[in-house]
């Protein structure tokens, strides 16, 4: 089993390949990115709305994808994290900026 640790230091490519071949789920990425999230936000602060949900949520679609045979795409199970300045559906954009919050 691969720590969590080991996973946040892999490249998007490196998780992606480990994904395909079975090695990590999708699920341990997002628990892994989660945790490291957690762990350093409070210092770095670069999260205005952290979604652990949504990354659970998608991580277990694209275990689902797989294990019906899909193609769940070349990044399959690599967290990506959306810029503030991106319009994202039911979540507020505040442009980076904790004044815009409200």
């Amino acid at each position: 089993m691969t720590s969590g640790n080991d996973i946040c230091r892999m490249t998007a490519l490196e998780i992606a390949q480990n994904v395909r071949d079975k090695a990590i789920s999708p699920s341990e990425v997002a628990e892994a990115s989660i945790a490291r999230m957690e762990a350093l936000d409070p210092e770095l602060h670069a999260y205005c709305t952290p979604t652990p949900d949504l990354m659970r949520d998608q991580a277990r679609a694209v275990e689902d994808k797989i294990a019906r045979g899909e193609d769940a795409g070349p990044l399959a199970g690599v967290p990506v994290g959306i810029k503030d300045l991106v319009v994202m559906k039911d979540y507020p954009t505040v442009s980076g900026s904790m004044a815009y919050k409200d």
